[in-house]
């Protein structure tokens, strides 16, 4: 069981956090799925793997073959396990180009502006009733400088 290359495991406080390249994704791992990762990384076999857990966590080998058979059954769903990678994302869209319906700027009644950090949010409301519902929510937010 070798770790495909675009795989890379990060350490964020406490927690192991995978991130797969390929598949644009993060996956958070456990203690021992994190510890398993890394032993794979160094390119540790099972046997030196289950060797490691049961020295280093005190388990029993059967709860060490437990971790170890539950963390590759994960990485293989993953497709972080050479041999069963999963296909790029292609975020380009196969769909053909629909007409686009024209923008109809008079069908909103109010506006509010609201900001946060560097970022300007206009947001734009149908009836009073919208503003009655999200306005108090962002309040705080509002922008008058705008």
């Amino acid at each position: 069981m070798k770790p495909v290359e675009q795989a890379t495991i990060f350490f964020l406080e406490e927690e192991g956090v995978l991130f797969h390249e390929t598949a644009q994704a993060l996956y958070r791992l456990n203690t021992s799925a994190a510890f398993i990762w890394c032993l794979l990384e160094e390119g540790c076999d099972k046997e030196g793997i289950l060797q490691r857990l049961i020295s280093t966590y005190k388990l029993s080998s059967r709860i060490a073959n437990e971790y170890f058979e539950e963390s590759e059954k994960t990485f293989r769903t993953l497709g972080v396990i050479q041999g069963y990678e999963k296909p790029p994302v292609n975020p380009e869209c196969d769909i053909e180009d629909e007409e686009v319906a024209e923008y109809d700027d008079n069908q909103f009644l109010l506006e509010s502006r609201y900001r946060l950090l560097s970022s300007r949010i206009r947001m734009r409301y149908s009836d009073i009733e919208q503003k009655n519902l999200i306005d108090p929510v962002l309040n705080h937010l509002s922008d008058n400088e705008s």
